[in-house]
């Protein structure tokens, strides 16, 4: 079956630079632009892309062998649903300028309901401790959003993802106060060193695990974000990247991990994996098998194997003659 929509960003100060469509084929996730004609042109998921490049992380296997492969499974497709939900509240709580709290549990039922991902009661206690610790985040480094879920694709490089935040932010750096030098010692008169706020612009991806670590292919993750997005937006210039996730927190004082992945090693990484993506990934285009007919007992069903194109260029097609009909 072939689910596809709009995409659109949840908040965004940019200005659009085209209409981006995701659709969910067999279970795999791709993003797709449309020419003229209805023609759809694919780009594989980032996320699909790093997982079939990348390996395992050792202490993910480890775990995985721990708990056992269905356990494993159940664990973190339930944990998938927690974070989809958290990034939902993130761009709700963006979107509207206000959260109440107090609805946080109403609001994720009827989400998880509708995309039918499992759903724990005791969530929305632990979706308000994280949202608390992201709004502790917005003011601790005085955070003006530019665009929230921004889902970008690549011309040049063939993928598509949603980035979860760019903003705006103010960055403590050492610098030098030349209003009040040092008083006495060996740098009497030099400028005091001394810490510095510094206004950037910020690429953000958000994690929900709780243990303040980040993975190393979320490393590699950061730098594809910020190619994409400085690909379709080269006038608007990101300074550094980062992971964020909440952390276990008691009393007043919300916690949160923030890393600045900028340096990493690992962005190294990146070229590679885009050319073994190249090779094992970009050349595979989707196809579906459809099955229909009303037939006799004894009689096969017509068969056909459509490529996905196909389908969804017929698909857009018939959205247009409507609209056009009903415009008429």
């Amino acid at each position: 079956m072939i689910e596809s929509k709009l995409i659109e960003p949840t908040y965004s100060l940019l200005k659009r630079t085209q209409v981006v469509y995701r659709a969910n084929v067999n279970g795999n996730r791709v993003y797709y632009t449309l020419d003229a004609d209805n023609t759809p042109n694919f780009r594989i998921s980032l996320t699909t892309m790093i997982r079939a490049t990348c390996p395992k992380p050792e202490q993910l296997i480890k775990w995985i062998a721990d708990q056992g492969y269905e356990e494993s499974k159940r664990y973190m497709e339930e944990r998938a649903s927690y974070g989809s939900l958290l990034h939902y509240l993130i761009g709700k709580l963006i979107t509207d300028k206000k959260f109440d709290f107090d609805f946080t549990h109403q609001i994720c039922a009827d989400i998880a309901a509708f995309e039918k991902w499992q759903y724990k009661d005791h969530w929305a206690s632990d979706l308000n401790d994280d949202i608390a610790a992201f709004m502790q985040f917005v003011i601790d480094y005085k955070v003006h959003p530019l665009a929230v879920e921004l889902v970008l694709v690549s011309e040049k490089d063939g993928y598509g993802t949603a980035i979860d935040l760019v903003c705006e932010m103010t960055i403590q750096e050492d610098g030098f106060d030349e209003n009040d030098p040092y008083k006495s010692g060996a740098r009497k008169g030099q400028p005091r060193e001394v810490k510095v706020d510094k206004k950037i612009t910020a690429l953000m991806n958000f994690k929900s695990r709780r243990t303040g670590s980040f993975y190393e292919d979320e490393e590699v993750q950061l730098e594809f974000e910020k190619r994409l997005f400085n690909e379709n937006y080269p006038e608007i210039h990101i300074d550094k990247i980062y992971n964020w996730s909440p952390k276990e927190w008691r009393g007043i004082t919300p916690t949160y991990a923030l890393k600045d992945q900028s340096d990493s090693l690992n962005i190294g990484k990146a070229n590679a994996i885009l050319e073994i993506a190249r090779i094992e990934l970009f050349k595979k285009m989707p196809v579906q098998t459809i099955v229909s007919g009303n037939v006799k007992f004894g009689e096969m069903p017509k068969i056909e194997y459509v490529s996905v194109e196909e389908i969804i260029r017929n698909k857009h097609s018939e959205i247009e003659q409507i609209s056009l009909a009903n415009t008429n």
